[in-house]
């Protein structure tokens, strides 16, 4: 395996949500045929939420860059702000909502999304 460089001006946007945010699909198995993780710059709308998330086989880091965002993984919700994180393990369910000004995200998956 080679490096693989990468920049958010390049890579893929993907509406999420409904079209209430985007994903920058910046390293992805299918974009660049790295298989080990993938690498994603998300941002959700004030207002965004979502009931029992799960990521089937995957497991997922969540890193806040701009405004904040609960998470509740069951131990009762967190307020994740700037520079704040957190690990989900594959299939573990969570519930979380945007904060009041949105949120914009570093998304890590390992194994990458396709």
């Amino acid at each position: 395996m080679q490096p693989i460089w990468f920049d958010r001006a390049s890579a893929p946007k993907v509406p999420i949500y409904d079209g209430g945010g985007v994903s920058h699909r910046m390293v992805t198995q299918g974009a660049t045929g790295y298989e080990r993780l993938g690498l994603h710059i998300s941002q959700g709308a004030a207002g965004l939420s979502g009931k029992a998330s799960v990521v089937e086989g995957r497991d997922e880091i969540i890193f806040i860059l701009e405004g904040s965002m609960t998470v509740d993984t069951g131990d009762g919700p967190r307020v994740l702000g700037l520079e704040e994180g957190v690990v989900i393990p594959a299939g573990h369910p969570f519930d979380w909502a945007a904060g009041p000004n949105g949120w914009k995200a570093l998304i890590i998956y390992t194994p990458p999304l396709v």
